[in-house]
């Protein structure tokens, strides 16, 4: 299995290097929607986590992978 940085662009090398998984989040983020924001509190308690930023699973990310995998699976 293959992960950690697997996107639309690596999918098609990494499966032609013979593994026969790919792990991927599919990862974007937005802005948090969030009106009062205080600079220099992390509320989380790391400092290098954005504060105001929200991680998601891209839907489109996801599926152009799965485009790319599902002919080689069939």
């Amino acid at each position: 299995m293959a992960g950690s940085g697997v996107n639309s662009r690596n999918a098609q090398d990494l499966l032609e290097t013979g593994v026969d998984a790919l792990h991927l989040t599919g990862k974007s983020t937005r802005d948090s929607v969030m009106t009062y924001r205080r600079e220099g509190i992390a509320m989380g308690g790391l400092s290098e986590v954005p504060e105001y930023e929200i991680a998601y699973a891209d839907v489109e990310k996801i599926r152009k992978v799965v485009e790319i995998v599902q002919p080689v699976n069939s």
